[in-house]
Order: structure tokens, then C-alpha cells, then sequence
């Protein structure tokens, strides 16, 4: 693994970063012959994941950030088990965050996704890919004398239909169905 990573603080207002990181790996797996033969093999794994943001705080009660995310997948055998030979995603994401010293705060964040590649399982891939917007909506409280947070947020706001593959799909960062969460964080 390599990575490098920039964050800088360009006035009390403007804040910017960039970061790269690229894996390689070789990954070991089981594979079946025609005969039923079970036999182990390993597969080069390519990982280039990067990431650049621009943050403005024009005043004290609101910031405006605009984050740029970049992921390329390639493998050449097993697709491991989310079922990518190869996958390319790029995300834009302008968002707005207000606070008020009463604390109530709120955000609006609109995610556009463009992801292509390669996908479904040995020998059988798929070309496949998606362009599409999601739009997530927030509101907090957060309690007297810090105690906790109330939240209420609208993901896919706009109940937006889509093919996405996410690298993990044990914690998708986007359902293509509207969801709406609410929690209680609480603080002693």
C-alpha cells in the first residue's frame, strides 16, 4: 500500500486537501475445475482510491464544500465477493451545512455518481454502469450543555433509481430507495 495526503488551511475561511492511495495485492482463492477438482490460485489485485475537497466557511453558521472522490478496481481472475474485474467510479459532491448557536443545524448534500466496469463472477462478466444524482437531506438538535444530538436525515431524497456496485457491500454508502433515519445520540 502507498498513500500520500495533503491538507491545507488557506485563511481562516478556506480549507483544502487531496489524497492518493494505491494497493497491490495478491489474493488467494479456490477454484473448481470441470472435473470438480478443487485447486488454489491468486489473483493481482490493483486498488487506486483518491480523494480532493475545497471547504468554505464564509461566516460562522455556515459551510460550503465540494468533494471530488475517484476509485479504480482491477482484477484479472476473481472478482472477490462483490463480484468486480473491474470498476472505475468517480463522485462529485457539492454540499451546504448550516448552524445556529440555538443548536439546530441542518445539511443538504447532493452526490453525483459515474461508475463503469466489469461485473458478476468468473467467467461470466457483464459490462455495466450508471450516471445518476441523490440528494440527502439533514436535520439536528443538539441537546443544552451538550448531552447529545437528535438527527433526523432523508437519504435519496428524492426516492432516485439507479445500478450502483459499492466496494463494500456490507455498508453501501447508497440505497436505491428513499430512507429516512433518526437517532439519538446521548453524552454524560
Amino acid at each position: 500500500t502507498y498513500g500520500v495526503g495533503v491538507d491545507q488551511k488557506f485563511s481562516p475561511e478556506w480549507y483544502a486537501g487531496i489524497q492518493f492511495f494505491a494497493r497491490d495485492l495478491d489474493v488467494p482463492f479456490s477454484q473448481v475445475d470441470m472435473d470438480g477438482n478443487f485447486s488454489t490460485a491468486e489473483d493481482d489485485w490493483k486498488e487506486d482510491v483518491g480523494t480532493i475537497y475545497l471547504y468554505w466557511a464564509p461566516c460562522n453558521w455556515v459551510a460550503i464544500g465540494l468533494d471530488y472522490y475517484y476509485e479504480k478496481y482491477e482484477r484479472e481472475l476473481f472478482g472477490g465477493p462483490e463480484g468486480i474485474r473491474e470498476q472505475t467510479t468517480h463522485r462529485f459532491t457539492p454540499h451546504l451545512n448550516f448552524f445556529h448557536r440555538s443548536g439546530i443545524s441542518g445539511g443538504v448534500r447532493a452526490n453525483y455518481i459515474d461508475q463503469e466496469g466489469e461485473f458478476g463472477f468468473s467467467p461470466f462478466y457483464t459490462d455495466g454502469s450508471d450516471r445518476f444524482w441523490i440528494v440527502d437531506v439533514s436535520l439536528r438538535y443538539r441537546l443544552p450543555k451538550r448531552y447529545g444530538i437528535m438527527r433526523l436525515e432523508i437519504r435519496n431524497l428524492f426516492d432516485e433509481q439507479f445500478s450502483y456496485l459499492d466496494t463494500d457491500p456490507a455498508a453501501s454508502r447508497y440505497m436505491s430507495e428513499r430512507q429516512i433515519l433518526a437517532s439519538l445520540t446521548v453524552s454524560f
